[in-house]
C-alpha cells in the first residue's frame, strides 16, 4: 500500500471516497471488488477518529429488541458472524453477563424471553467451520452464580444474571490496517494526509475535488465521475466544500468516549451495569429508565463504555475534559461501587464523536440509523453521495448498500458484493487455533513461540511479511526478540501500511495504545528507525517523538 499523489492526479475514478475510517475503507475495497476505478482520500491518517476509539464490539443487536428492530437485529448477527468470516484474527466470540433484577423490565422473564428470541433470530450463528468461533445459546443463572461472575455487583433485588454472546475486536487498530490492504490489494488508491478543499465542476455536475496534501501543501486535483463522502464526524464539513454552501448539513454530532482501565475489573465476562441517572429513550418500544454501561474485560485491562456528552457547533480535534471523565468515573463507581475508579486507574480514552438527531440538556439521543445520501435528489447536487454511519458493525453492510447504489447511478450492471466471503487482508485463516499451533510448534523456544503467536492475532496470515523484516537467526533462544520485532514492525508500518508519521506507527500500526509498560527508549528506538527509512533530520525526528509523548503524557512519565 504506497502513498501515490502522482496517481492520484493523473487518473478519472469511477468512485472517489472522501474519509479513511472503517465505512470509507469498507467502501472502497466493495467498490474495487466489483470492478470500479476507486481512489481514497483521507485528510489524517487512516482509521485516526470514531474507527479508532470504539468500545470493540461487534454486537448482535440484542438491544434492538428494546426498539422492536428485529430486522436490524437480523442483520447484525449476520454482520457479527460475516466479521469473524473474513477478521478471524481480530474478531472473537465474548460472553456477556446481564444481572437481572426484580420482576418487571430488568427481569429474568424478560431477559429470558429476549434470549430465546436473539437465538432464534441467530438459528444460524454457528455455521462457521472454526468451533472457536461458536457461540453458545443464551442463558440465564442463579443469583449466587451471577454474584461470582461479577463479585460486588448491586444485590438489591438481584433475581441472577442473563448470559448471552457476542464478539469483541482484539484489534481495531490492526482491523482498519486489514481493510485498507485488502482495498489496495484490490486497487484502490489510497492516501492518508490529504485533505479535501473544494469542488471540480463541470457544467453543474461535480467532477471531482480541489485538495491539499498536508504533509507539503501541495494543491491536488482529482477527478472521478462520483464522490462518496464518508468522512464520518466530519461530513458536513465536506459538503460545505465541494458544495459551497454555508447551509450544507447532513447531522449534528455527540461527543462520546470510553475508557481503559489498567486492571481487570471482572475476568472472561463483560458485564453490563445500570447507572443511578434517569435516562429516558424517546423512540424505544420499551423504557428501563436509565442507561446500561458495558465494562468489557480486554486484555489484562478493562474497557468502560459509552459516555454521551452534548457538543456546540461542529465537531473539533479536541480531548475529553477532566470533568467529563471525573463525573463519567463517579457514575460508574455508582453503578459498581466495587470499582472504585480514580483518574490514576485511567490507561487511556477513546473518543470520538457519533451521529445525534437531538440532545435536550444532557440528555443526548443517538442517531439509530445509518444514512446514505444522494445529494442529486435531496438537492440537485450531480455526482455526490454521503454515508453517516452509526455502529462499527454495521460498517461492511452500509458500504455494501452504498456501492449498490453507485453501481446504479453509473449505469453499471449489479453485481453481488463480495465482501462478506472475501476474507481481510490476512484473515485467509479456516480455523484459528490449528493455524497458529501449526505455525509455531516449529519454535522450540516458548518466547520465539509466543512471539509469532502474537504476531498472527495482530496481521494474520501475513504475519510472515513482518518476520522476513527481521535480521536473520533471530528467531531463535537466548535473543532478545522484544527489540528486534519492534523495528521490524516499524519498517513493515512504513514500508507497506503508508505510515507517514511517527504517531501513525505507535496508535495505528502497532497496536500499542495501551499501558503494557511502554518505555521512552521503546519510542525513542522506534523514531529513530522511521527517521532512517524516512530520511529524517534530527530536528523532524525530536519534533514527531515530542508530538508521541504528548499523547502519552502521564503514562510517559510514570515510565521513565
Amino acid at each position: 500500500m504506497k502513498r501515490d499523489l502522482s496517481r492520484l492526479t493523473s487518473v478519472e475514478y469511477d468512485v472517489l471516497i472522501v474519509g479513511g475510517g472503517i465505512y470509507g475503507l469498507f467502501t472502497a475495497w466493495d467498490a474495487a471488488l466489483r470492478g470500479l476505478k476507486v481512489g481514497l482520500v483521507e485528510k489524517r491518517d487512516f482509521g485516526h477518529a470514531t474507527s479508532f476509539n470504539s468500545l470493540r464490539v461487534i454486537h448482535g443487536g440484542l438491544r434492538y429488541l428494546q426498539h422492536g428492530h428485529v430486522r436490524r437485529m437480523r442483520q447484525s448477527i449476520c454482520e457479527r458472524t460475516t466479521f469473524m468470516r473474513i477478521a478471524p484474527h481480530v474478531v472473537h466470540p465474548l460472553p456477556f453477563l446481564f444481572p437481572t433484577y426484580g420482576y418487571g423490565m430488568r427481569g429474568q422473564n424478560i431477559f429470558a424471553l429476549a434470549l430465546l428470541i436473539n437465538d432464534m433470530i441467530g438459528f444460524d450463528r454457528n455455521q462457521l467451520d472454526d468451533p472457536q468461533k461458536h457461540l453458545p445459546a443464551g442463558t440465564c443463572v442463579s443469583t449466587d452464580e451471577c454474584l461470582r461472575l461479577a463479585p460486588g455487583i448491586s444485590d438489591e433485588g438481584l433475581t441472577g444474571g442473563a448470559i448471552c454472546y457476542d464478539a469483541q475486536l482484539s484489534s481495531s487498530e490492526r482491523l482498519i490496517m486489514s481493510i485498507a490492504q485488502s482495498g489496495a490489494y484490490a486497487g484502490v488508491d489510497l492516501c492518508n494526509y490529504v485533505e479535501v478543499t473544494g469542488g471540480i465542476w463541470d457544467q453543474g455536475e461535480l467532477k471531482g475535488v480541489e485538495a491539499k496534501d498536508i504533509l507539503t501543501s501541495e494543491k491536488l486535483d482529482i477527478r472521478s465521475k462520483l464522490i462518496i463522502n464518508t468522512a464520518g464526524p466530519w461530513v458536513n464539513q465536506v459538503l460545505r466544500h465541494v458544495q459551497r454552501s454555508a447551509s450544507s448539513s447532513m447531522t449534528s454530532f455527540t461527543k462520546a468516549f470510553n475508557v481503559l482501565i489498567s486492571r481487570q475489573l471482572v475476568p472472561q465476562y463483560a458485564i453490563g451495569v445500570y447507572s443511578k441517572k434517569q435516562y429516558t429513550d424517546a423512540k424505544a418500544l420499551i423504557n428501563k429508565g436509565t442507561r446500561l454501561f458495558i465494562i468489557t474485560p480486554w486484555r489484562e485491562y478493562s474497557l468502560i463504555g459509552t459516555a454521551h456528552l452534548p457538543i456546540q457547533g461542529e465537531p473539533k480535534d479536541r480531548d475529553v475534559t477532566d470533568k467529563e471523565i471525573h463525573d463519567f468515573l463517579s457514575e460508574i463507581n455508582d453503578a459498581y461501587p466495587i470499582a472504585a475508579l480514580t483518574p490514576e486507574d485511567i490507561a487511556w480514552t477513546y473518543w470520538g464523536y457519533l451521529p445525534s438527531p437531538e440532545a435536550n440538556g444532557d440528555a443526548v439521543q443517538l442517531a439509530k440509523d445509518y444514512q446514505i445520501c444522494d445529494h442529486e435528489k435531496r438537492e440537485g447536487t450531480k455526482g455526490l453521495i454521503s454515508v453517516v454511519g452509526v455502529k462499527l458493525t454495521e460498517s461492511r453492510y452500509v458500504a455494501e448498500k452504498t456501492v449498490d447504489l453507485v453501481l446504479q447511478k453509473l449505469g453499471k450492471l449489479h453485481q453481488k458484493s463480495k465482501t462478506s466471503l472475501t476474507p481481510v487482508f490476512g484473515g485467509d485463516i479456516p480455523h484459528l487455533s490449528s493455524y497458529i499451533k501449526g505455525e509455531t510448534q516449529q519454535y522450540s523456544d516458548q518466547k520465539c513461540a509466543a512471539a509469532v503467536s502474537s504476531l498472527i492475532g495482530r496481521y494474520g496470515s501475513k504475519y510472515q511479511q513482518v518476520l522476513s523484516l527481521l535480521p536473520e537467526d533471530v528467531l531463535q533462544p537466548n535473543v532478545d526478540l522484544q527489540e528486534h520485532l519492534l523495528k521490524a514492525e516499524v519498517r513493515y508500518g512504513i514500508q507497506e501500511e503508508s505510515a507517514q508519521r511517527l504517531s501513525d506507527v505507535i496508535f495505528r500500526r502497532m497496536d500499542w495504545n495501551q499501558p503494557d509498560g511502554f518505555l521512552q527508549e521503546r519510542l525513542e528506538s522506534c523514531a529513530s528507525v522511521m527517521s532512517q527509512e524516512m530520511g529524517w533530520n534530527d530536528k523532524k525526528r525530536d519534533e514527531e517523538l515530542m508530538d508521541v509523548q504528548s499523547t502519552f503524557r502521564a503514562k510517559l512519565m510514570k515510565s521513565c
